[in-house]
C-alpha cells in the first residue's frame, strides 16, 4: 500500500505502509512506521484510510519527524503525535488499538518508544537532531563518566572509607584549570592506624593533624572507650584520591570545551547574521525598484509577535522551553504558508534570504537543545556521583565553575537571539516603534519634546488648544514652549523613506480633519 504525500515545496513522497495486526504492537513495539520529512504533528488523529494523505498535507509544517502509524482491524488509522512540551506521547486510543494494558503503554517518548535511560536518550537526541559529528564528540561523555564513578566507589572502599560515614566532609578547589577534590575524615585513634596503613601502602599524599588532646586523670577509674564513638575523635585526615580527581578533571575539561564551542558558534552565527542582514537590507531598501520592504516587515512583525524564544508576557517572562519554541516556530511557518506571503517576494534574493533565515532559526533551536541536554547530563552525572559515593558534589561543583563555564550559566539561544534582534530585525524598521502614543498612528511630522518623548504634530496642536502644558507621558511642563524648531526633520524624512504608505494615509487623515475643523461637517444635498 502506497500513500501519496504532497510536501509544501510541491514534491511528492511515496512511502510503503506495512500492514500488521495491532495486537503485535504490545509485544514487538512499532510495527508500522513511516518517516515524513516535511511534517510535525501536534494532535492525535483517528482517520479513515481515504482521508489519511490529505489530512497529513493539511496539517503540514516544514520540519522532520518520525510518525508512528497503527492500523486497527476496523480500518481506522491512528497517528501517534510527539508532544512538544513533555517529549512524551499519550496513546489515548491504545486500549482499542492494542487491547493492551494502558498503564503499561501510556507513556512513550517523542518517537513512540518506551522511555529509556538518560544515556541512551542523550545519544538518541544527538542522532535525531542530526547533530554534526564534531558536536557529538564535544558533548558531555555521560557513559564514560558513569564508568569513572564506579572507579571512585571502588577506590573509596579500598581506602576503607564507608559511604555512610558521617565523619567525612568533601570539598573541591580550582587552581588554574585543575580541579583538586579534598576529602576530610575525622578519625579515632584506631581508625587512624588502620586507614593510614592502607593509604601509605597505596602511595597517596595526605595531611593529618590532631583535633584535640584528651587529658586523663591518674586518679580516675579506667573505663573502656569505644574507638568508633564520635566523642573520641582525635585526628583530621585530609587526602586527595586519584579517581575522583580524574572524574572531576574530565568533567571540567568537557565543560570548558563546551564553553569554547559556545563562543565559536556565536561568532559563526554573528557572521551569518551580518551577511543575512546585508542581503535583506539590499532587497528591502526603500528606494530600489521592486523593493520587498513591506513583505519583510510583515514577516519580521509576526516573528516578533510569535515570541519564539523569549516571552514578554509577565507569567511566562524570560526564556522559553525549547519544545515550546519549536512549536511556536512551526506555527510561525504555518502562518506564512497559509497567508502565502513568501510568494509575494519580487526579488529572487529575498527567497534565498528567507531560506537562510529559516535555517538560522533551526540552528538556534538545535544549539539550544544541545545545550539543554548537556546541562542535563552534568546535573544527572553529579547526582549519580553523590548517590553512589554519598558525597556532595551536586552543590559544590556548579558553584566552583560558576565564573568559568558560561555554558551552564548562560543561554546560547538568549545570546544569539539578542544578536538577531539587534542586527537583523532592525534592518526593516517596525511601525510600532514610530507610533504616536496619543492617536496610535504613525507620528508623522514628529515633534520631540524637551523630555525626549515623540508625538505627531496634530495631537500636540489639539493639546495646546486646550492649554495643556504637560507631556502626556511624563507630565513635564513643556508643551506651551514648543516652536517650529522642535519639529524633528531627520525623523520625518526617515518616516517618509521607510513608511511611505503610512505617511500618505496620515496626511490624508490630517487633511480630512483640518477640512472638518474649518468648514464643519458637510451635509448631503437634499432635493425637495
Amino acid at each position: 500500500m502506497n500513500i501519496d504525500l504532497t510536501a509544501i515545496d510541491g514534491g511528492k513522497l511515496y512511502y510503503p505502509l506495512l500492514q500488521g495486526h495491532p495486537q503485535v504492537y504490545k509485544a514487538t513495539g512499532l510495527i508500522n512506521t513511516i518517516t515524513i520529512p516535511p511534517f510535525l504533528f501536534t494532535a492525535i488523529w483517528k482517520l479513515p484510510k481515504d482521508d489519511f494523505s490529505q489530512t497529513l498535507v493539511n496539517a503540514s509544517i516544514a520540519t522532520k519527524r518520525e510518525i508512528s502509524v497503527l492500523l486497527d482491524t476496523k480500518g481506522g488509522v491512528y497517528v501517534l503525535r510527539p508532544d512538544v512540551v513533555s517529549r512524551t506521547v499519550e496513546l489515548c486510543t491504545v486500549e482499542e488499538a492494542t487491547g493492551g494494558n494502558k498503564e503499561k503503554d501510556i507513556r512513550r517518548n517523542h518517537l513512540g518508544v518506551d522511555i529509556m535511560k538518560f544515556a541512551k536518550l542523550f545519544q538518541q537526541v544527538l542522532n535525531e537532531e542530526h547533530v554534526p559529528e564534531e558536536w557529538i564528540n564535544r558533548a558531555i561523555q555521560y557513559k564514560q563518566l558513569k564508568k569513572r564513578i564506579n572507579k571512585v566507589v571502588e577506590e573509596l572502599e579500598n581506602v576503607g572509607i564507608s559511604k555512610d560515614d558521617e565523619n567525612v566532609t568533601y570539598s573541591l578547589e580550582l587552581i588554574g584549570d585543575t580541579v583538586h577534590p579534598i576529602l576530610k575524615i575525622r578519625l579515632s585513634p584506631l581508625l587512624r592506624t588502620l586507614i593510614l596503613d592502607k593509604i601509605n601502602s597505596m602511595g597517596y599524599e595526605y595531611e593529618i593533624k590532631p583535633l584535640k588532646i584528651e587529658e586523663l586523670d591518674n586518679t580516675s577509674v579506667c573505663t573502656t572507650i569505644n574507638p568508633f564513638d564520635d566523642d573520641n575523635i582525635h585526628y583530621e585526615l585530609k587526602i586527595s584520591l586519584l579517581q575522583d580527581s580524574k572524574f572531576f578533571q574530565v568533567l571540567y575539561d568537557e565543560i570548558e570545551d563546551l564553553d569554547k564551542f559556545k563562543e565559536e558558534r556565536e561568532t559563526e552565527i554573528t557572521k551569518d547574521v551580518e551577511n543575512l542582514a546585508n542581503n535583506i537590507g539590499s532587497v528591502a531598501a526603500p528606494k530600489i525598484k521592486k523593493s520587498d520592504m513591506y513583505i519583510w516587515r510583515e514577516i519580521f512583525q509576526f516573528y516578533i509577535e510569535s515570541e519564539i524564544f523569549f516571552s514578554t508576557v509577565e507569567r511566562e517572562a524570560g526564556e522559553i522551553n525549547i519544545e515550546v519554541s519549536r512549536e511556536r516556530y512551526f506555527k510561525f511557518l504555518q502562518h506564512l504558508h497559509e497567508t502565502k506571503i513568501v510568494t509575494k517576494f519580487q526579488q529572487k534574493q529575498s527567497f534565498l534570504a528567507f531560506e537562510k533565515f529559516k535555517q538560522m532559526n533551526f540552528e538556534v533551536m538545535k544549539i539550544s537543545n544541545y545545550q539543554t541536554f548537556n546541562n542535563m547530563a552534568v546535573r544527572k552525572i553529579l547526582k549519580k556521583f553523590d548517590k553512589q559515593t554519598h558525597l556532595t558534589s551536586k552543590e559544590i561543583f556548579p558553584e566552583l565553575i560558576k565564573s568559568h563555564a558560561n555554558i551552564l550559566n548562560g543561554s546560547i539561544a538568549k545570546d544569539i537571539c539578542f544578536i538577531i534582534a539587534n542586527r537583523l530585525l532592525t534592518v526593516v524598521p517596525q511601525i510600532d516603534d514610530y507610533l504616536c502614543p496619543i492617536c496610535c498612528s504613525i507620528a508623522f511630522k514628529p515633534i520631540r519634546l524637551r523630555c525626549g518623548h515623540l508625538f505627531c504634530i496634530r495631537c500636540l496642536v489639539k493639546l495646546r488648544r486646550k492649554h495643556e502644558d504637560k507631556c502626556p507621558l511624563c507630565r513635564e511642563e513643556c508643551l506651551l514652549s514648543l516652536t517650529v524648531d522642535d519639529l524633528d526633520i531627520a525623523q520625518m524624512n526617515y518616516m517618509k523613506m521607510f513608511f511611505p504608505k503610512e505617511v500618505r494615509e496620515k496626511e490624508v487623515e490630517n487633511d480630512k480633519e483640518i477640512i472638518k475643523e474649518t468648514y464643519g461637517t458637510t451635509k448631503p444635498c437634499v432635493i425637495m
